[in-house]
């Protein structure tokens, strides 16, 4: 029997199916499992979690943590003029602000200056701040910064070049007010023993324990 005879249309159709068929297993085998293969996923750097560092804190400044404090600043007995003008500079630039902050820190800020120089001949100036007002620095160069307009530089050059040394800051904290009457201990205190006999210690009330009677010889009258 004669083998029959398929059109040209049919075998192409087969043909196709077949490399359809035989390039599958190559896909499916690339992706474990049957799964489509996906990019990986990339982990958050540390850089952008990370907060920014805070800006370095600046050793000059002069920040109280007390209400009271003072200020020892060291001039140039040559040069006090043109310390002291700066000074005058920054008085009338705090007598004038409105500005709720400057008044306090103004109200609180006294500076005198002593009659004893220091051991090199340099004299001593003494800024009183109480009470002082917390975060601020009080540095004279930052608030003519802040309060002078059109500051001078030829001002401010002068008033660095006057200094002889760093400023030395104290913080005080009350220890006794002479005027007031002092306020006794939390515990009350203990109260002062009497000595046998003798008197009664100052402060103190009730009265003295009598001396014991003489000793009386055996048969007859104490003598």
């Amino acid at each position: 029997m004669a083998a029959p005879e398929y059109p040209e249309s049919v075998i192409v159709s087969l043909f196709v199916a077949l490399l359809v068929g035989v390039s599958q297993p190559s896909q499916t085998a690339s992706s474990p499992a049957g799964q489509a293969s996906q990019p990986p996923v990339q982990a958050p750097s540390a850089a952008s979690t990370d907060e920014a560092p805070a800006p370095p804190r600046d050793p000059a400044e002069v920040l109280v943590t007390t209400p009271t404090a003072v200020i020892l600043v060291p001039v140039k007995a040559a040069l006090a003029t043109d310390y002291e003008a700066a000074l005058t500079l920054l008085q009338g630039a705090f007598s004038s602000s409105q500005e709720a902050e400057v008044r306090a820190v103004a109200t609180g800020w006294k500076v005198l200056k002593a009659t004893e120089a220091d051991s090199k001949g340099n004299l001593i100036y003494v800024h009183l701040l109480q009470p002082t007002v917390d975060g601020v620095d009080y540095r004279p160069s930052v608030w003519m910064d802040r309060l002078v307009k059109d500051l001078p530089l030829e001002v401010l050059d002068k008033y660095r070049d006057s200094l002889a040394g760093p400023a030395s800051l104290l913080s005080l904290s009350g220890v006794a007010t002479m005027s007031e009457a002092p306020v006794p201990p939390s515990d009350g205190g203990a109260a002062p023993t009497k000595a046998p006999g003798g008197p009664v210690p100052a402060g103190t009330t009730g009265a003295a324990t009598p001396p014991p009677p003489p000793a009386r010889r055996p048969g007859g009258p104490g003598r």
